[in-house]
C-alpha cells in the first residue's frame, strides 16, 4: 500500500492532542482510578489462586486485565469516543472525528526495571511503527496497524498510545511495608508510521519477546519503545513547538524509596524512584510533565513535581 502524504506537523499535532486528552482525563479522575484499582487488592484471597494458575501470570501483572476495564469505564463516560469492533488494534481502540485511537495498558512490577527504565513495550498490533533491526530475527518486525485508515472517503491517522503503570506486587503490599497505590503512571504518544524517518532506530530498543519458527527467532513480536532517546514531538519542536511525548503521574509516597531489581539480561540493579530516575528524562523535562499525587484514605491530593 502506498502510503498518501499527510504532513508530519499535522500527524505530530494529533498526536499532542489527544496525548493531552488522555491525560486530563487520567488525572481528573485519578481517584475513581486507584479506587478501582485498590479492589483487586481487598478481594485478593478470592482471586489469588485462580490467577496463580492461569495463564496470564506468565505474561501479565496482577493489575493488566483489571486496569483495561477501569480505563474503558474512565473513557466511555468523559468521551463521545466510539468503540472500535476491528479486531486488529489495542484492547482500548476507539474511533473519533479526526483519527483512530489506540490505548495500550502496561502494568509492570517494579523488580522488572527492564521493562520501564525509559522505556515501554509495544507490541505488533498496537503500533504503525516500522523497526527495521531484526535483531538477531530471520524476518523484520511487522506492525500490524496501519498507519492511517479510509473511511467514507476520509483518511483518519491511526495513533498509538502506552499506558504504563509501575506497581508492586500484592503481597509485598499486604507485608504492610508498602502503599497499595501504583507507583508511578506513564502516559506515551508512540510516534506513527509515517514518522519514520523523523525518529528513525533510535527510539527503539529490543524486543521483549519473539515469533519462533522451528526453535529459531523468525520474527520479532514487540519493540521497546526508548522514549528517554527522543522524548519531543520533533516536527513541533522544529516549528518552535517543544511538546513531549511524555507525561507521568507518581505517587508521592514512593519518592526516594530504593528497590532491587532486575534490568537487561537479568543484570541487578538498585533504583531509587523518582520520576526523572524511572523515566531516564533530564529533570527539568520532567518536572513540566509531572504531576505528584497523595492519596491518604478517601482523598486524593495533587500537585506539580517540586520535591
Amino acid at each position: 500500500m502506498k502510503h498518501m502524504t499527510i504532513p508530519h506537523e499535522k500527524i505530530e499535532s494529533l498526536e499532542l492532542r489527544y496525548l493531552n486528552i488522555i491525560y486530563n482525563i487520567t488525572s481528573q479522575n485519578l481517584k475513581e482510578i486507584l479506587d478501582r484499582f485498590y479492589l483487586r487488592i481487598k478481594l485478593y484471597s478470592s482471586w489469588k489462586k485462580q490467577f496463580a494458575e492461569s495463564e496470564e501470570v506468565k505474561r501479565l501483572s496482577d493489575l493488566g486485565i483489571g486496569a483495561e476495564r477501569v480505563f474503558h469505564t474512565i473513557f466511555a463516560k468523559t468521551t463521545n469516543w466510539l468503540p472500535s469492533s476491528i479486531p486488529v488494534g489495542s484492547n482500548l481502540f476507539y474511533e473519533c472525528d479526526d483519527a483512530f485511537i489506540n490505548v495500550d495498558i502496561k502494568s509492570v512490577y517494579v523488580e522488572n526495571s527492564w521493562d520501564y527504565l525509559g522505556v515501554a513495550e509495544v507490541g505488533e498490533r498496537q503500533t504503525s511503527y516500522p523497526m527495521q533491526n531484526t535483531w538477531g530475527a530471520t524476518e523484520k518486525f511487522i506492525p500490524q496497524l496501519p498507519c492511517y485508515y479510509e473511511i467514507n472517503d476520509n483518511k483518519k491517522i491511526c495513533l498509538s498510545y502506552i499506558l504504563q503503570i509501575i506497581h508492586i506486587d500484592i503481597d509485598k503490599i499486604l507485608e504492610g511495608k508498602h502503599d497499595p497505590n501504583a507507583i508511578a503512571l506513564i502516559l506515551l504518544a508512540v510516534p506513527n508510521g509515517l514518522l519514520y524517518k523523523k525518529y528513525g532506530e533510535k527510539i527503539i530498543e529490543e524486543p521483549k519477546s519473539y515469533h519462533y519458527e522451528k526453535g529459531k527467532r523468525y520474527r520479532p513480536a514487540n519493540f521497546r519503545y526508548a522514549y528517554h532517546n527522543c522524548p519531543w514531538f520533533v516536527e513541533l519542536k522544529e516549528k518552535g513547538n517543544e511538546a513531549f511525548r511524555v507525561r507521568i503521574i507518581f505517587n508521592k509516597k514512593y519518592f526516594n524509596k530504593k528497590f532491587e531489581t532486575k534490568y537487561k539480561y537479568n543484570k541487578k540493579l538498585k533504583l531509587r524512584m523518582r520520576p526523572e530516575n524511572v523515566t531516564k528524562l533530564p529533570l527539568d523535562m520532567v518536572k513540566r510533565n509531572t504531576i505528584v499525587f497523595e492519596k491518604v484514605d478517601a482523598e486524593l491530593k495533587l500537585t506539580n513535581y517540586d520535591i
